[in-house]
């Protein structure tokens, strides 16, 4: 399970072990919420044969795009915690190689 603490806190391996959580946790996000979302608000966009284009309620398009948003919101925050680890790892890795060099 990956820790809310600040990154500098975290030890090398809690780093390591922390990206790899919350990059299983990015894919399975994308998969199971952030594209099914997505589909929806375009199925939802889609009119239907023989509707016009003001059968779509106001209302049903912001809910749509709200799901979607918020979704694709928490997979973004998900990439820059990922990110910041990555950057940190290398940091760390680069510090470790040239210590014992």
């Amino acid at each position: 399970m990956a820790t809310d603490r600040p990154i500098h806190q975290l030890t090398f391996r809690e780093k390591i072990r922390d990206g790899a959580h919350l990059a299983r946790e990015l894919v399975e996000h994308v998969e199971l919420s952030l594209l099914p979302r997505l589909a929806q608000l375009e199925s939802g966009l889609t009119p239907r044969p023989g509707h016009g284009d003001d059968d779509i309620a106001d209302v049903t398009v912001r809910n749509l795009v709200a799901s979607a948003l918020e979704s694709e919101q928490y997979a973004t925050a998900l990439d820059a915690r990922i990110e910041a680890l990555g950057q940190a790892i290398v940091q760390e890795s680069q510090r470790i190689l040239n210590a014992k060099g």
